[in-house]
């Protein structure tokens, strides 16, 4: 219990983090969590460089001007962030990404991000939760709850043309600001004919002026749906189902 750790470049958190198997587990309860804090450099990061790696109950804090990822994965197999806690120290001291992959496919196969809270507050630039180098596989997001500020438009998961296979987002809350008139999908873009599913999410997202111009995710991903809900007014609640119900 009160541990504090500040990593302040891309090289400073080696120990633990590279060695295969390791289970970090944070002690104490609410304040008494050990804090990572990302600071000095916005290219601090965290390199997760083994596989089997886990790491629970911990607090990560963001002290520096747009840090560009908090966890960076290179060999990494079978990476589990379970009940932690990330949040920014301001609307400018901010991550910026939350997990990125090498450009190895299958490096980082079968992550898994889940019970965990994300507090973004930065108000401006494209904030991300999960922004994947190269194909993989089994990686799975449930159960979290990740809020985000920004006006930008920036979608929660970003795959560019990549594949990933068995991607599955689960009973996760997004609660996220976005600009009212942003066109481009909200939770995942890509073009990459992936496979997977996305099921039992609730969000608040600006995303568009209407329901039925709101997109979720980029049309041709492959992810298949189940009972998604959307809602873009505060005060209304649970919103629309999102994509449409089929008939």
């Amino acid at each position: 219990p009160l541990h504090a750790e500040a990593i302040s470049n891309a090289t400073a958190a080696t120990q633990l983090w590279n060695v295969a198997g390791v289970s970090i587990v944070g002690l104490g309860v609410a304040s008494q969590r050990p804090t990572f804090t990302l600071d000095t450099a916005n290219t601090a990061t965290i390199t997760v460089s083994a596989a089997n790696i886990s790491v629970t109950n911990v607090v990560f804090i963001a002290n520096f001007l747009n840090i560009a990822v908090l966890f960076t994965l290179t060999t990494a197999k079978g990476f589990i962030v379970n009940g932690n806690e990330i949040l920014d120290t301001s609307g400018i001291l901010n991550f910026v990404k939350i997990i990125t992959t090498n450009a190895t496919a299958n490096a980082a196969d079968k992550l898994t991000f889940t019970n965990n809270l994300v507090f973004s507050a930065a108000t401006t630039g494209a904030n991300n939760l999960f922004v994947p180098g190269a194909a993989s596989d089994r990686t799975s997001f449930t159960d979290n709850y990740y809020t985000a500020l920004t006006t930008n438009g920036g979608a929660v998961f970003v795959l560019g043309a990549l594949v990933l296979t068995n991607f599955l987002i689960l009973r996760n809350r997004f609660n996220l600001t976005n600009a009212a008139v942003t066109a481009t999908a909200y939770l995942v873009t890509g073009t990459g004919a992936s496979t997977g599913y996305i099921d039992g999410n609730i969000d608040f997202c600006l995303s568009n002026t209407t329901f039925l111009s709101s997109l979720m995710v980029t049309a041709g991903t492959g992810i298949r749906f189940g009972l998604n809900y959307h809602s873009r007014t505060a005060d209304k609640s649970p919103g629309v189902v999102l994509p449409a119900a089929d008939a």
